[in-house]
């Protein structure tokens, strides 16, 4: 991920991601997944980042649970943003549980540069995670995720203490189905802020294997 990063073109991205994970698969023993999606909003934690964008990313899963990836998207007013991930996923009973490290550099815009620690834990259709930053403060979230005939339906509740500016709480619920080999999803979220409006959010998304 080097020339360097930060001066790739979006949709070089992936592809750099999976030559050099490429080169390295065959003393390792998991997979490489990819995933592109086109959104008409992009919202992140109730606040909305930018509005339509390409989105792109690529996983590294190894058997041991470790996994690492990348993930960009368009965002206002910084241009991209890029996050890098490492972590680590297991079980323990019935309990699924994932914690780990992400850095969100901004090429454009280097003084928006922030890193976070997470933990997450899930059972069935329920999770819960919290993600900590000394750039950005304490996010806390519970999801659910229901079956709604044809369709998936995920309920989301957030608070966020953030280290500049008010706390919020946002909420939103997403519905979700498979559509000729795509993901076809429709989003309504808002928060509690004073003025804030709710959003809606139609993505269309694909997940691949390089």
């Amino acid at each position: 991920m080097k020339r360097t990063l930060k001066s790739l073109p979006i949709l070089a991205i992936p592809a750099a991601l999976a030559l050099s994970t490429g080169a390295v698969q065959a003393e390792l023993d998991g997979k490489v997944t990819g995933n592109l999606t086109a959104t008409s909003n992009y919202v992140w934690r109730g606040q909305e980042a930018a509005g339509a964008a390409l989105q792109a990313g690529i996983n590294y899963d190894d058997k041991t649970g470790i996994y690492a990836g990348a993930w960009t998207s368009k965002v206002d007013p910084s241009g991209n943003e890029l996050d890098l991930y490492i972590g680590y996923a297991g079980t323990a009973g019935a309990i699924e549980y994932d914690v780990g490290f992400i850095m969100y550099p901004y090429p454009q815009n280097s003084a928006a540069n922030a890193e976070e620690f997470y933990a997450g834990i899930s059972q069935g259709a329920f999770a819960a995670k919290i993600s900590t930053s000394s750039d950005m403060g304490d996010y806390i979230e519970v999801s659910a995720v229901l079956p709604v005939k044809r369709w998936e339906m995920m309920v989301h509740f957030g608070h966020y203490s953030v280290e500049v500016g008010d706390d919020y709480v946002d909420y939103s619920v997403t519905f979700t189905k498979p559509m000729q080999g795509y993901d076809m999803s429709f989003m309504i979220s808002d928060t509690d802020l004073d003025d804030d409006a709710y959003r809606t959010v139609v993505s269309v998304s694909k997940d691949f294997q390089p």
